[in-house]
């Protein structure tokens, strides 16, 4: 289901919407003490992993970074990361190599000069990387029936 603001939400849409709301409410009191995707422990438990991205972070196993004890270490390392990449020129075309590392080293300092402490400490909690309506699965009468493609 798309939403571009210009056509009317049917019933059965505005009751999709509901569901995905309460859907998410049930997540409210999951938290966890480190940042990472959600994984299997050997034992079967949910535990944080490292960071599962689109782009493989290294060009060779273990290829995903993490996890970490803050949200501040995440966003550091994965853009000085990038940055490193980029001046290998393994990570994007020439043609883009000066925005993308300009890109990062502001998004770095930005980081870096962020107060929130809650970058700093747990508890995290999990979301959704890209949550632009195409992770949500429901079923034929708009029900949610899972969600796909978690971070953290």
């Amino acid at each position: 289901m798309r939403y571009s603001g210009t056509e009317d939400l049917t019933q059965q849409d505005l009751h999709a919407v509901k569901e995905y709301a309460e859907w998410m409410l049930t997540f409210e009191n999951v938290a966890f003490d480190a940042v990472g995707s959600p994984t299997l422990d050997s034992a079967g438990q949910v535990t944080v992993g490292p960071v599962v991205d689109r782009f493989m972070m290294l060009p060779s196993s273990p290829y995903f970074l993490g996890p970490y004890a803050s949200a501040r270490q995440r966003y550091l390392r994965h853009f000085e990361t990038r940055m490193r990449r980029v001046l290998e020129d393994s990570w994007c075309v020439p043609e883009a190599k000066l925005q993308i590392y300009l890109e990062m080293l502001e998004a770095t300092t930005l980081v870096e000069l962020c107060e929130d402490e809650q970058l700093d400490k747990g508890p995290f909690f999990l979301k959704h990387g890209e949550p632009k309506g195409d992770h949500i699965l429901y079923t034929d009468m708009k029900a949610v029936s899972g969600l796909i493609d978690w971070e953290w």
